[in-house]
């Protein structure tokens, strides 16, 4: 009776640590999907529109997308390119 009492306890010890391994592979392999190899969002403005509805200005992969941002849907409405970045002008040293 020990003897079937530890084979199960064995069983159900192995099933945990199995489900466990592949829990944390799907997270680490979600995790790396979502790697960024173009660079970071970034939320210029954001402009409300009601409780629930409203624009939003991102930028990401050297492109400007305008979003109408709704509870249920996003809609891209304009893109374009990224201006160049600007380097504050500096006057010449004597």
């Amino acid at each position: 009776m020990t003897d079937l009492v530890v084979q199960s306890v064995t069983a159900l010890a192995l099933v945990l640590a199995l489900f466990a391994v592949v829990v944390w592979l799907l997270r680490w392999m979600q995790g790396r999907s979502n790697l960024d190899l173009h660079g970071t969002i970034r939320v210029r403005q954001r402009t409300m529109l009601g409780n629930k509805h409203s624009l939003v200005e991102v930028e990401y992969a050297g492109e400007r997308l305008l979003l109408g941002l709704a509870p249920n849907a996003i809609t891209t409405l304009t893109r374009r390119k990224s201006p160049p970045a600007t380097t504050p002008h500096r006057e010449p040293t004597p």
